[in-house]
Protein backbone atom coordinates (compact mmCIF):
# COMPACT_ATOMS: atom_id res chain seq x y z
CA UNK A 1 0.00 0.00 0.00
CA UNK A 2 1.18 3.48 -0.70
CA UNK A 3 -0.04 6.04 1.40
CA UNK A 4 0.44 9.57 0.33
CA UNK A 5 0.52 12.56 2.74
CA UNK A 6 0.76 16.29 2.12
CA UNK A 7 4.15 17.94 1.22
CA UNK A 8 2.68 21.21 1.36
CA UNK A 9 -0.38 23.27 1.74
CA UNK A 10 -1.46 24.32 -1.40
CA UNK A 11 -3.21 22.67 -4.29
CA UNK A 12 -4.73 19.60 -3.66
CA UNK A 13 -3.22 18.80 -0.03
CA UNK A 14 -4.56 21.70 2.07
CA UNK A 15 -4.89 22.48 5.67
CA UNK A 16 -8.78 22.53 6.49
CA UNK A 17 -8.75 22.17 10.13
CA UNK A 18 -6.52 22.72 13.52
CA UNK A 19 -6.06 18.69 13.43
CA UNK A 20 -3.93 19.06 10.49
CA UNK A 21 -6.33 17.17 8.22
CA UNK A 22 -5.75 17.44 4.42
CA UNK A 23 -8.12 18.21 1.28
CA UNK A 24 -6.97 15.54 -1.69
CA UNK A 25 -8.22 15.37 -4.67
CA UNK A 26 -9.05 11.92 -5.45
CA UNK A 27 -6.43 10.02 -7.20
CA UNK A 28 -7.32 6.69 -9.08
CA UNK A 29 -4.53 3.69 -10.04
CA UNK A 30 -1.73 6.40 -9.53
CA UNK A 31 0.59 3.04 -9.25
CA UNK A 32 -0.65 0.14 -11.17
CA UNK A 33 -1.28 -2.74 -8.78
CA UNK A 34 -1.11 -0.85 -5.31
CA UNK A 35 -3.42 -0.04 -2.88
CA UNK A 36 -3.67 4.25 -2.88
CA UNK A 37 -4.60 6.05 0.44
CA UNK A 38 -4.50 9.63 0.53
CA UNK A 39 -3.90 10.86 4.14
CA UNK A 40 -7.08 12.87 4.71
CA UNK A 41 -9.10 11.02 2.15
CA UNK A 42 -12.45 12.10 2.37
CA UNK A 43 -12.45 15.44 2.93
CA UNK A 44 -13.91 18.64 0.44
CA UNK A 45 -11.64 19.00 -2.40
CA UNK A 46 -10.72 22.40 -2.84
CA UNK A 47 -7.78 23.94 -5.24
CA UNK A 48 -6.01 23.12 -8.36
CA UNK A 49 -4.23 19.68 -8.62
CA UNK A 50 -0.57 20.34 -9.09
CA UNK A 51 1.21 17.79 -10.63
CA UNK A 52 4.66 18.38 -8.69
CA UNK A 53 2.78 17.59 -5.37
CA UNK A 54 2.30 13.84 -6.79
CA UNK A 55 5.67 13.51 -8.24
CA UNK A 56 8.26 12.61 -5.34
CA UNK A 57 6.13 9.68 -4.48
CA UNK A 58 6.02 8.50 -7.91
CA UNK A 59 9.88 8.25 -8.34
CA UNK A 60 10.34 6.99 -5.09
CA UNK A 61 7.73 3.67 -5.98
CA UNK A 62 9.73 3.43 -8.95
CA UNK A 63 7.45 4.04 -11.91
CA UNK A 64 7.74 5.84 -14.57
CA UNK A 65 6.26 8.69 -15.92
CA UNK A 66 3.19 7.24 -17.29
CA UNK A 67 2.25 6.93 -14.14
CA UNK A 68 0.93 10.54 -13.98
CA UNK A 69 -1.43 9.94 -17.06
CA UNK A 70 -3.51 8.12 -13.89
CA UNK A 71 -3.60 11.27 -11.80
CA UNK A 72 -7.29 12.39 -12.62
CA UNK A 73 -9.64 15.18 -11.69
CA UNK A 74 -12.19 13.55 -9.36
CA UNK A 75 -15.54 15.21 -10.66
CA UNK A 76 -14.50 18.58 -8.94
CA UNK A 77 -14.46 21.12 -11.97
CA UNK A 78 -10.40 21.66 -10.86
CA UNK A 79 -7.42 21.68 -13.63
CA UNK A 80 -4.19 19.36 -13.64
CA UNK A 81 -1.63 22.39 -15.55
CA UNK A 82 0.24 21.48 -18.21
CA UNK A 83 2.93 24.19 -17.23
CA UNK A 84 3.04 22.60 -13.65
CA UNK A 85 4.18 19.54 -15.60
CA UNK A 86 6.68 21.67 -17.14
CA UNK A 87 7.77 23.45 -14.44
CA UNK A 88 8.38 20.17 -12.64
CA UNK A 89 9.96 18.72 -15.30
CA UNK A 90 12.60 21.52 -15.74
CA UNK A 91 12.87 21.35 -11.77
CA UNK A 92 13.77 17.04 -11.62
CA UNK A 93 16.26 16.24 -14.44
CA UNK A 94 15.37 12.74 -13.58
CA UNK A 95 12.17 12.90 -15.89
CA UNK A 96 13.55 15.11 -18.88
CA UNK A 97 14.38 12.13 -20.80
CA UNK A 98 10.79 10.85 -20.57
CA UNK A 99 9.31 13.98 -22.27
CA UNK A 100 12.12 15.28 -23.99
CA UNK A 101 9.84 18.14 -26.39
CA UNK A 102 8.90 20.08 -22.70
CA UNK A 103 12.04 22.35 -22.76
CA UNK A 104 13.94 21.99 -19.49
CA UNK A 105 13.75 25.79 -18.56
CA UNK A 106 12.30 27.63 -15.65
CA UNK A 107 10.68 30.28 -17.18
CA UNK A 108 7.07 28.91 -17.90
CA UNK A 109 5.99 31.73 -20.50
CA UNK A 110 9.04 30.12 -22.53
CA UNK A 111 8.55 26.76 -22.54
CA UNK A 112 8.09 24.98 -25.92
CA UNK A 113 5.68 21.89 -25.60
CA UNK A 114 3.81 19.55 -28.22
CA UNK A 115 1.11 18.84 -26.21
CA UNK A 116 -0.09 15.82 -28.34
CA UNK A 117 2.91 14.51 -27.65
CA UNK A 118 3.55 15.09 -23.83
CA UNK A 119 -0.40 13.62 -23.68
CA UNK A 120 0.81 10.61 -25.78
CA UNK A 121 3.96 9.99 -23.25
CA UNK A 122 1.99 10.75 -20.00
CA UNK A 123 -0.29 8.06 -21.26
CA UNK A 124 -3.74 10.24 -21.27
CA UNK A 125 -6.56 8.66 -22.11
CA UNK A 126 -7.97 9.01 -25.91
CA UNK A 127 -10.51 11.77 -24.54
CA UNK A 128 -8.11 13.15 -22.20
CA UNK A 129 -6.77 16.30 -24.04
CA UNK A 130 -4.40 19.35 -22.62
CA UNK A 131 -5.68 23.07 -22.97
CA UNK A 132 -2.18 25.37 -24.34
CA UNK A 133 -1.49 25.89 -20.73
CA UNK A 134 -4.09 25.21 -18.98
CA UNK A 135 -5.66 22.24 -18.12
CA UNK A 136 -7.29 19.11 -19.23
CA UNK A 137 -10.08 19.07 -21.49
CA UNK A 138 -12.34 16.42 -22.96
CA UNK A 139 -12.48 16.00 -26.51
CA UNK A 140 -13.74 12.82 -28.26
CA UNK A 141 -12.25 11.10 -31.93
CA UNK A 142 -15.81 10.66 -33.98
CA UNK A 143 -13.79 9.38 -36.84
CA UNK A 144 -10.33 10.16 -38.69
CA UNK A 145 -11.77 13.44 -39.43
CA UNK A 146 -13.66 14.89 -36.56
CA UNK A 147 -13.32 15.35 -32.90
CA UNK A 148 -16.66 17.05 -30.50
CA UNK A 149 -15.30 18.64 -27.28
CA UNK A 150 -13.02 21.50 -25.84
CA UNK A 151 -10.90 23.22 -28.75
CA UNK A 152 -13.43 22.13 -31.32
CA UNK A 153 -16.21 23.91 -33.26
CA UNK A 154 -19.57 22.92 -31.72
CA UNK A 155 -21.13 19.67 -33.42
CA UNK A 156 -23.87 20.35 -34.93
CA UNK A 157 -27.24 17.99 -36.00
CA UNK A 158 -29.57 18.03 -37.66
CA UNK A 159 -32.50 15.75 -36.64
CA UNK A 160 -34.69 14.54 -39.13
CA UNK A 161 -37.07 12.16 -37.17
CA UNK A 162 -40.19 11.78 -38.69
CA UNK A 163 -39.93 14.68 -40.82
CA UNK A 164 -39.43 12.52 -43.92
CA UNK A 165 -42.66 11.31 -43.85
CA UNK A 166 -42.04 7.87 -44.65
CA UNK A 167 -41.17 9.29 -47.96
CA UNK A 168 -37.33 8.19 -49.01
CA UNK A 169 -36.69 11.14 -51.77
CA UNK A 170 -37.89 13.69 -49.24
CA UNK A 171 -35.45 12.21 -46.77
CA UNK A 172 -32.29 12.26 -49.63
CA UNK A 173 -34.09 15.82 -49.67
CA UNK A 174 -33.70 16.70 -46.63
CA UNK A 175 -30.34 16.01 -45.84
CA UNK A 176 -29.30 17.63 -48.67
CA UNK A 177 -30.85 20.85 -47.30
CA UNK A 178 -29.70 20.19 -44.01
CA UNK A 179 -25.73 20.10 -45.35
CA UNK A 180 -26.47 23.72 -47.31
CA UNK A 181 -27.83 25.02 -44.02
CA UNK A 182 -24.67 24.40 -42.09
CA UNK A 183 -25.17 21.36 -40.21
CA UNK A 184 -22.27 18.36 -39.35
CA UNK A 185 -24.74 15.50 -39.04
CA UNK A 186 -27.68 14.14 -39.57
CA UNK A 187 -29.29 12.00 -37.26
CA UNK A 188 -32.59 9.35 -37.77
CA UNK A 189 -34.48 7.08 -35.27
CA UNK A 190 -33.94 3.17 -35.79
CA UNK A 191 -36.90 1.27 -34.52
CA UNK A 192 -40.09 -0.88 -34.51
CA UNK A 193 -43.26 0.03 -33.15
CA UNK A 194 -43.31 -3.62 -31.38
CA UNK A 195 -39.82 -2.85 -29.66
CA UNK A 196 -40.70 0.27 -27.64
CA UNK A 197 -44.11 -0.71 -27.09
CA UNK A 198 -47.33 -2.89 -27.30
CA UNK A 199 -50.55 -2.15 -29.87
CA UNK A 200 -53.17 -1.50 -26.88
CA UNK A 201 -55.44 1.43 -26.49
CA UNK A 202 -56.41 1.74 -23.30
CA UNK A 203 -55.96 4.45 -21.08
CA UNK A 204 -51.77 3.59 -20.44
CA UNK A 205 -51.22 3.65 -23.68
CA UNK A 206 -53.32 6.74 -25.07
CA UNK A 207 -50.74 10.23 -25.40
CA UNK A 208 -52.35 12.90 -23.53
CA UNK A 209 -51.24 16.16 -22.15
CA UNK A 210 -50.82 18.85 -23.94
CA UNK A 211 -48.05 17.30 -26.50
CA UNK A 212 -48.35 17.12 -31.00
CA UNK A 213 -49.56 14.08 -30.38
CA UNK A 214 -52.43 14.12 -28.23
CA UNK A 215 -55.40 10.76 -28.84
CA UNK A 216 -52.82 8.95 -30.38
CA UNK A 217 -51.51 5.70 -28.88
CA UNK A 218 -48.36 5.06 -27.99
CA UNK A 219 -48.15 2.00 -31.57
CA UNK A 220 -49.76 4.45 -33.58
CA UNK A 221 -47.15 7.29 -33.02
CA UNK A 222 -44.34 4.93 -33.30
CA UNK A 223 -45.79 3.69 -36.22
CA UNK A 224 -46.35 6.84 -38.03
CA UNK A 225 -42.57 7.77 -37.42
CA UNK A 226 -40.99 4.56 -38.24
CA UNK A 227 -38.01 4.84 -40.82
CA UNK A 228 -37.47 1.67 -43.12
CA UNK A 229 -34.38 0.00 -41.90
CA UNK A 230 -33.71 -1.05 -45.49
CA UNK A 231 -32.93 2.64 -46.06
CA UNK A 232 -30.74 3.79 -43.97
CA UNK A 233 -27.66 2.28 -45.35
CA UNK A 234 -28.48 3.94 -48.40
CA UNK A 235 -29.50 7.23 -46.39
CA UNK A 236 -25.56 6.82 -44.77
CA UNK A 237 -23.69 6.51 -47.97
CA UNK A 238 -25.53 9.71 -49.51
CA UNK A 239 -25.16 11.65 -46.22
CA UNK A 240 -21.13 11.20 -46.03
CA UNK A 241 -21.32 12.06 -50.08
CA UNK A 242 -22.59 15.22 -48.89
CA UNK A 243 -19.91 15.63 -46.24
CA UNK A 244 -22.59 14.91 -43.15
CA UNK A 245 -21.55 12.79 -40.62
CA UNK A 246 -24.76 9.96 -40.38
CA UNK A 247 -25.78 8.49 -37.15
CA UNK A 248 -28.81 7.31 -35.49
CA UNK A 249 -30.92 6.81 -32.09
CA UNK A 250 -31.57 2.92 -31.39
CA UNK A 251 -34.38 1.58 -29.11
CA UNK A 252 -33.86 -1.87 -28.63
CA UNK A 253 -30.35 -3.82 -28.79
CA UNK A 254 -31.05 -5.27 -32.35
CA UNK A 255 -31.17 -1.57 -33.43
CA UNK A 256 -27.45 -1.00 -31.74
CA UNK A 257 -26.29 -4.11 -33.35
CA UNK A 258 -27.78 -2.82 -36.89
CA UNK A 259 -26.30 0.89 -36.21
CA UNK A 260 -23.05 -0.88 -35.84
CA UNK A 261 -23.08 -2.98 -38.68
CA UNK A 262 -23.18 -0.04 -41.31
CA UNK A 263 -20.94 1.89 -39.73
CA UNK A 264 -22.33 4.13 -37.76
CA UNK A 265 -19.70 6.30 -35.61
CA UNK A 266 -22.76 7.20 -33.02
CA UNK A 267 -24.78 5.62 -30.42
CA UNK A 268 -27.62 7.57 -29.05
CA UNK A 269 -29.44 7.16 -26.05
CA UNK A 270 -33.00 8.66 -26.31
CA UNK A 271 -34.54 10.66 -23.32
CA UNK A 272 -36.79 8.29 -22.56
CA UNK A 273 -34.64 5.14 -22.96
CA UNK A 274 -32.28 6.83 -20.18
CA UNK A 275 -34.25 3.69 -17.44
CA UNK A 276 -33.27 1.32 -20.28
CA UNK A 277 -30.10 0.33 -18.36
CA UNK A 278 -29.66 -2.81 -20.58
CA UNK A 279 -29.86 -1.08 -23.71
CA UNK A 280 -27.49 1.72 -22.77
CA UNK A 281 -24.55 -1.00 -21.50
CA UNK A 282 -25.60 -2.80 -24.87
CA UNK A 283 -24.60 0.74 -26.58
CA UNK A 284 -21.70 1.38 -24.44
CA UNK A 285 -20.04 -2.18 -25.36
CA UNK A 286 -19.31 -0.82 -29.31
CA UNK A 287 -16.57 1.49 -27.30
CA UNK A 288 -18.08 4.32 -29.96
CA UNK A 289 -19.12 7.64 -28.80
CA UNK A 290 -22.48 7.69 -26.76
CA UNK A 291 -25.14 10.21 -26.86
CA UNK A 292 -27.14 10.85 -24.14
CA UNK A 293 -30.08 12.94 -23.47
CA UNK A 294 -31.53 13.69 -20.61
CA UNK A 295 -34.87 15.07 -20.87
CA UNK A 296 -36.68 12.95 -18.66
CA UNK A 297 -33.67 11.78 -16.44
CA UNK A 298 -32.93 12.11 -12.77
CA UNK A 299 -30.00 13.30 -11.44
CA UNK A 300 -29.90 9.22 -9.81
CA UNK A 301 -30.64 8.31 -13.94
CA UNK A 302 -27.62 10.24 -15.09
CA UNK A 303 -24.83 9.24 -12.74
CA UNK A 304 -26.22 5.54 -13.28
CA UNK A 305 -26.29 6.00 -16.70
CA UNK A 306 -22.61 7.50 -16.96
CA UNK A 307 -21.99 4.56 -14.37
CA UNK A 308 -22.65 1.92 -16.83
CA UNK A 309 -20.97 3.56 -20.03
CA UNK A 310 -17.82 3.25 -17.78
CA UNK A 311 -17.86 0.18 -16.26
CA UNK A 312 -17.96 -1.64 -19.70
CA UNK A 313 -14.82 0.87 -20.42
CA UNK A 314 -16.29 3.67 -22.56
CA UNK A 315 -15.51 7.07 -21.31
CA UNK A 316 -16.46 8.57 -24.75
CA UNK A 317 -19.53 10.09 -22.96
CA UNK A 318 -21.59 13.06 -24.44
CA UNK A 319 -24.84 14.22 -21.66
CA UNK A 320 -27.19 16.73 -23.43
CA UNK A 321 -29.40 18.93 -21.73
CA UNK A 322 -32.74 18.12 -22.96
CA UNK A 323 -36.61 19.27 -21.94
CA UNK A 324 -39.03 16.68 -22.96
CA UNK A 325 -41.67 19.45 -23.67
CA UNK A 326 -42.86 19.66 -27.47
CA UNK A 327 -42.28 22.76 -27.55
CA UNK A 328 -40.06 23.00 -24.89
CA UNK A 329 -41.01 26.27 -22.66
CA UNK A 330 -38.12 28.48 -21.76
CA UNK A 331 -39.02 28.88 -18.21
CA UNK A 332 -38.42 24.85 -18.14
CA UNK A 333 -34.96 24.79 -20.43
CA UNK A 334 -32.52 25.32 -17.37
CA UNK A 335 -29.46 25.68 -19.42
CA UNK A 336 -27.20 26.03 -16.57
CA UNK A 337 -28.10 22.46 -15.57
CA UNK A 338 -26.00 21.79 -18.76
CA UNK A 339 -22.58 23.68 -17.15
CA UNK A 340 -23.41 21.42 -14.09
CA UNK A 341 -23.10 18.18 -15.76
CA UNK A 342 -20.11 19.07 -17.05
CA UNK A 343 -18.79 19.44 -13.47
CA UNK A 344 -20.28 16.92 -11.96
CA UNK A 345 -19.87 14.04 -14.58
CA UNK A 346 -16.41 15.10 -16.28
CA UNK A 347 -18.23 14.79 -19.79
CA UNK A 348 -18.91 16.30 -22.87
CA UNK A 349 -21.78 18.70 -22.67
CA UNK A 350 -24.38 19.81 -25.09
CA UNK A 351 -27.96 20.59 -25.63
CA UNK A 352 -30.97 18.84 -27.48
CA UNK A 353 -33.36 21.59 -28.00
CA UNK A 354 -36.91 21.16 -28.53
CA UNK A 355 -37.76 24.90 -28.17
CA UNK A 356 -39.22 27.25 -30.72
CA UNK A 357 -36.25 29.67 -32.46
CA UNK A 358 -33.22 29.65 -31.76
CA UNK A 359 -32.08 31.58 -28.84
CA UNK A 360 -31.41 28.90 -26.73
CA UNK A 361 -28.51 26.77 -28.77
CA UNK A 362 -26.96 30.40 -29.05
CA UNK A 363 -27.23 30.37 -25.19
CA UNK A 364 -26.37 26.94 -24.96
CA UNK A 365 -23.06 27.46 -26.77
CA UNK A 366 -22.04 30.68 -24.60
CA UNK A 367 -22.21 28.41 -21.87
CA UNK A 368 -20.07 26.09 -22.88
CA UNK A 369 -22.43 23.70 -24.85
CA UNK A 370 -20.28 21.35 -27.52
CA UNK A 371 -22.56 19.74 -29.60
CA UNK A 372 -26.90 21.15 -30.82
CA UNK A 373 -29.58 19.07 -31.69
CA UNK A 374 -31.93 20.92 -33.30
CA UNK A 375 -35.22 19.10 -35.49
CA UNK A 376 -34.90 19.65 -38.98
CA UNK A 377 -37.52 19.72 -41.40
CA UNK A 378 -37.42 21.45 -45.18
CA UNK A 379 -41.36 22.67 -44.51
CA UNK A 380 -43.48 22.99 -41.44
CA UNK A 381 -46.18 22.78 -43.88
CA UNK A 382 -45.84 19.80 -44.77
CA UNK A 383 -46.85 18.18 -41.58
CA UNK A 384 -45.61 15.33 -39.75
CA UNK A 385 -44.99 14.42 -35.71
CA UNK A 386 -42.01 16.73 -35.01
CA UNK A 387 -42.62 19.35 -37.78
CA UNK A 388 -44.11 21.63 -35.47
CA UNK A 389 -41.16 22.21 -33.18
CA UNK A 390 -38.54 21.83 -36.12
CA UNK A 391 -36.69 24.05 -38.05
CA UNK A 392 -36.94 25.18 -41.56
CA UNK A 393 -33.68 25.52 -43.73
CA UNK A 394 -33.49 29.60 -43.52
CA UNK A 395 -33.71 29.36 -39.94
CA UNK A 396 -31.25 26.47 -39.26
CA UNK A 397 -28.59 28.40 -41.72
CA UNK A 398 -29.24 31.05 -39.05
CA UNK A 399 -29.04 29.34 -35.79
CA UNK A 400 -25.50 27.78 -37.75
CA UNK A 401 -24.28 31.30 -38.31
CA UNK A 402 -24.87 32.62 -34.57
CA UNK A 403 -23.45 29.70 -33.17
CA UNK A 404 -20.58 30.10 -35.06
CA UNK A 405 -20.12 34.12 -34.62
CA UNK A 406 -20.61 32.84 -31.06
CA UNK A 407 -17.73 30.41 -30.39
CA UNK A 408 -15.68 33.32 -32.08
CA UNK A 409 -16.15 35.76 -29.82
CA UNK A 410 -15.92 33.57 -27.05
CA UNK A 411 -11.99 32.68 -27.83
CA UNK A 412 -9.94 32.46 -24.77
CA UNK A 413 -9.00 34.28 -21.74
CA UNK A 414 -6.23 36.46 -23.24
CA UNK A 415 -5.59 40.29 -21.92
CA UNK A 416 -3.18 40.87 -24.68
CA UNK A 417 -4.23 43.65 -26.47
CA UNK A 418 -5.14 42.54 -30.47
CA UNK A 419 -3.12 44.28 -33.03
CA UNK A 420 -6.20 46.38 -34.10
CA UNK A 421 -6.43 47.64 -30.68
CA UNK A 422 -2.71 48.70 -30.00
CA UNK A 423 -2.64 49.87 -33.68
CA UNK A 424 -5.63 52.02 -33.47
CA UNK A 425 -7.43 51.78 -30.22
CA UNK A 426 -5.14 52.38 -27.88
CA UNK A 427 -4.54 55.85 -29.58
CA UNK A 428 -7.73 56.76 -27.88
CA UNK A 429 -6.79 55.96 -24.64
CA UNK A 430 -5.56 58.59 -22.27
CA UNK A 431 -2.09 60.51 -21.57
CA UNK A 432 -0.07 63.10 -20.54
CA UNK A 433 -0.47 66.06 -22.41
CA UNK A 434 0.69 69.79 -22.20
CA UNK A 435 -2.82 71.89 -21.94
CA UNK A 436 -1.09 74.97 -21.44
CA UNK A 437 2.45 76.80 -23.05
CA UNK A 438 5.26 76.33 -20.57
CA UNK A 439 8.49 78.08 -20.27
CA UNK A 440 11.94 76.45 -19.51
CA UNK A 441 12.34 76.01 -16.31
CA UNK A 442 8.65 76.58 -15.05
CA UNK A 443 7.18 73.91 -12.90
CA UNK A 444 4.94 71.37 -13.87
CA UNK A 445 1.56 71.38 -11.72
CA UNK A 446 -2.18 70.41 -13.07
CA UNK A 447 -3.00 73.56 -14.64
CA UNK A 448 -0.38 72.97 -17.26
CA UNK A 449 -0.28 69.12 -17.95
CA UNK A 450 -3.38 67.24 -17.82
CA UNK A 451 -4.21 63.62 -18.78
CA UNK A 452 -6.46 63.61 -21.68
CA UNK A 453 -6.92 62.00 -24.99
CA UNK A 454 -5.44 60.95 -27.26
CA UNK A 455 -2.70 58.47 -26.12
CA UNK A 456 0.75 59.43 -27.36
CA UNK A 457 1.76 61.41 -24.26
CA UNK A 458 3.23 59.48 -21.18
CA UNK A 459 1.13 56.73 -19.16
CA UNK A 460 -1.18 59.10 -16.65
CA UNK A 461 0.21 57.37 -13.67
CA UNK A 462 3.17 59.21 -13.81
CA UNK A 463 1.40 63.03 -13.23
CA UNK A 464 2.53 62.44 -9.26
CA UNK A 465 5.84 61.95 -10.52
CA UNK A 466 6.33 64.83 -13.01
CA UNK A 467 4.31 67.47 -10.93
CA UNK A 468 6.89 69.71 -9.48
CA UNK A 469 9.73 68.98 -11.96
CA UNK A 470 10.74 71.59 -14.46
CA UNK A 471 10.40 71.76 -18.43
CA UNK A 472 13.63 71.38 -20.06
CA UNK A 473 12.33 73.23 -23.15
CA UNK A 474 9.95 75.80 -24.02
CA UNK A 475 6.37 73.14 -24.65
CA UNK A 476 2.97 74.20 -26.65
CA UNK A 477 -0.30 73.40 -25.83
CA UNK A 478 -1.02 70.24 -27.15
CA UNK A 479 2.53 68.73 -26.97
CA UNK A 480 2.47 65.32 -25.83
CA UNK A 481 4.57 64.36 -22.38
CA UNK A 482 7.81 62.60 -22.97
CA UNK A 483 10.60 61.94 -20.25
CA UNK A 484 13.03 63.97 -22.68
CA UNK A 485 11.26 67.18 -21.78
CA UNK A 486 10.94 67.03 -17.96
CA UNK A 487 14.52 67.87 -16.09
Amino acid sequence: MVVIKPFNTYGPFQKTNEEGGVVAIFIKQALKGDTLKIYGDGTQTRGLLYVEDCVDFIIKAGNSEKSLGKIINAGTGNDIIINDLAMMIAKDKRLIKHVPHIHPQAEIMKLKCNYNLVKELLGWGSNIHLNEGRGIFMRIKVNADRYIGDGEPVFIIAEMSANHLQNYDLAVRIMREAKKAGADAIKLQTQKPESITIKCDNDYFKIKGGTPWDGKTLFELYKETFTPWEWQPELKAIAEEEGLIFFSTPFDKEAVDFLDEIGSPIQKIASFEITDVGLIKHAAEKQKPIFISTGVAEISDIQEAVDICREVGNDNIVLLKCTSSYPAPLEEVNLRTMVNMRETFNVVVGLSDHTLGISVPIAAVALGAKVVEKHFTIDRGLGGPDASFSLEPKEFSEMVKAIRETEKALGRVDYHLPNSVKEKGRRFSRSLFVVKDIKAGELFDEDNIRAIRPGFGLHPRYLKDILGKRARYDLKKGTPLSWNLID
